[in-house]
């Protein structure tokens, strides 16, 4: 969703990554692209754990980027 053709073609929402378990497949998986400044980031992860975390809040400025998360959230989600 993060190209615009693509996003418009096939109907898609804004979103940042998305869990294979969305899919329906059951794996701990998944996609996420991160564009910056610059360029796009593009990561697959495969049995992530958390292995830290940051103290300095993050949001997306258009709101929620979770396909499984139908309404719109205002606010920092």
């Amino acid at each position: 969703s993060q190209d615009a053709e693509l996003a418009e073609a096939n109907n898609l929402r804004p979103a940042v990554g998305i869990a294979a378990i969305q899919l329906g497949v059951a794996k701990r998986m998944l996609a996420v692209v991160v564009p910056n400044d610059e360029d796009i980031d593009e990561y697959a992860l495969v049995n992530p754990r958390i292995i830290s975390e940051s103290v300095q809040r993050a949001y997306l400025k258009n709101g929620e980027g979770c396909l499984s998360v139908e309404k719109e959230h205002e606010g920092i989600v």
